[in-house]
Parts: C-alpha cells; sequence; structure tokens
C-alpha cells in the first residue's frame, strides 16, 4: 500500500482534530504544505477528500494547500498566517460540529467559535472567505435545523447574520435505493442555503454505507446529475479518495483508480 491508512472516528468526515481547534494554540512544526505560491487549480464542480495530493482528481485536502481551491483549519491563527501570504483564499472553518459536541456542545458555542474564527483570519486578510463546518445529514437527525440554530445564535450574539460565502452540508446515501431520501435532504439543505444569503456546496457524499462489493455506478450517476442540475449546489467532494477502510474509495490499496475513481475522475 502505497500510504498508510488513517483512522476517522466518525461518520462521513470526522477528523481528529481536538487537538487543534484551540484559537490560542502555538504551532512548532510547519503549519501548511505549501510555502510557495503554487498556481491554484482552475475552478471545477467535483473534488475528493484526500490524504494527500493527486492529480487524477482534484482533491479536498485536511489542510492549506494553494493546489486547492477551498482551505481547510480548524485554527484561526494557521488560517491567518496563511491568509497573510496567500490572500482571496476561502476557508472552511473545521468538521461538523453537529457531532463535535465535545468542543462545541451547543449551536451556540459553535457561533463565538466562528466569530473569532473569522474575525482572525479577516484581521490578515480582508479578501478572505468563509464556509462555516459541513453540517452531517445522518439518519434521524434533522441537520437543517442545526444549522438555523447557529444562524439564530450568531445573530442574537452578535446581531447580524455570520460571514458566510458557501453553505457546506455532508449529505451521503445510506442504500442502493436511497435516491430519493439523499435527493430530498438535498433539496431542503440547498433551500436552506440559499434562502440564508449563499449556496451550497456538497461539502461530503458518498456510499460509505453500502457493501463495498455492491455496483453504485448507476447511482452515482444519479447524484451527479442532480447536482450538476442544482444551480443552488455549487461543487461536491466524494468521500474518499484514499481512506481504505471506508466502503467506496475512488483508489484501490495498489494506488489504481476503482470503479468508482474512473467513473468519479471524468465528471466536471
Amino acid at each position: 500500500m502505497k500510504r498508510s491508512i488513517l483512522i476517522i472516528l466518525a461518520v462521513l468526515l470526522v477528523p481528529i482534530f481536538s487537538k487543534r481547534v484551540s484559537a490560542s494554540m502555538t504551532f512548532t512544526s510547519p503549519i501548511y504544505r505549501s510555502y510557495l505560491p503554487i498556481v491554484a487549480a482552475p475552478r471545477t464542480r467535483y473534488f475528493a477528500w484526500s490524504i494527500e495530493w493527486d492529480n487524477r482528481i482534484p482533491a479536498q485536502l485536511l489542510t492549506l494547500d494553494m493546489r486547492q481551491e477551498r482551505q481547510y483549519s480548524c485554527s484561526a491563527q494557521e488560517a491567518a498566517q496563511f491568509a497573510s501570504i496567500h490572500p482571496g483564499q476561502l476557508y472552511i472553518a473545521c468538521d461538523e460540529p453537529d457531532i463535535n459536541t465535545a468542543i462545541w456542545p451547543t449551536q451556540r458555542d459553535y457561533a463565538v467559535w466562528y466569530h473569532g474564527y473569522v474575525a482572525t483570519v479577516l484581521a490578515a486578510d480582508p479578501t478572505a472567505r468563509f464556509s462555516p463546518a459541513g453540517i452531517a445529514w445522518l439518519p434521524g437527525f434533522h441537520f437543517v435545523d442545526y444549522a438555523q440554530a447557529f444562524y439564530s445564535a450568531y445573530i442574537s450574539l452578535y446581531s447580524t447574520p455570520p460571514i458566510v460565502h458557501e453553505w457546506r452540508f455532508h449529505v451521503g446515501v445510506f442504500s442502493v435505493d436511497g435516491f430519493d431520501a439523499w435527493s430530498a435532504a438535498m433539496n431542503e439543505a440547498a433551500e436552506w442555503s440559499v434562502s440564508h444569503g449563499a449556496q451550497m456546496t456538497l461539502g461530503s457524499f458518498g456510499a460509505q454505507s453500502i457493501p463495498r462489493d455492491v455496483d453504485i455506478s448507476s447511482l452515482m450517476l444519479r447524484m451527479r446529475d442532480y447536482i450538476n442540475s442544482d444551480p443552488r449546489v455549487v461543487s461536491a467532494a466524494w468521500w474518499s479518495m484514499d481512506w481504505q477502510q471506508w466502503n467506496h474509495a475512488l483508489e484501490l490499496p495498489d494506488g489504481n483508480l476503482s470503479a468508482e475513481g474512473k467513473l468519479y475522475s471524468k465528471w466536471r
């Protein structure tokens, strides 16, 4: 196997970041991979969450890197240092506060944290743009309610809506016949997003709950067609490229693209 397999602790997209979110943390090691102003990738619609950069499919990394269109960081200081060198980037402000309740017990807690994150990065780069962390759609959990509670808490605290350039939701499909439920969740999230001032990014989608030996090509094409037809959704990121413990990764353990990867690599 060409790279080590990371352990993911929660459904969809939950990296280990409990040690990274403190606004006062001091970093003693290099904090991002690209110190030189590499030319950013052209805008595209489809990405894949990846451990490392891969030229075959546009990557979304759990870090800051000028090769990607959206930067990810759970540290305001880390993002601000990067922003001072690379202005005009969009920053994803950590991940799934609805699941990571040990870090943000309530939507109000995430609203306070997000406010500080945005202010810190804007002080370094007034042209920076922002996306709140992705909110997960899980069976039995009404994810748009979480987004609304965050939005309302922010206004209650600061008497103004949060600065948001993209709303981000994580909507996976849970069975081969689950397209209707998936598309209904997508419609709800996209409609909420545009009614609250910004378009939606499908921050993570995939088929982790479907056994890996099941052919999902038809399901993938239906999801692609839905995304392409919805102007409220600006981009989508598959989970995942190369975390092999998740079903339907786009890369095989030997480094070649899987059947899903070959299909996904053609999407634009």
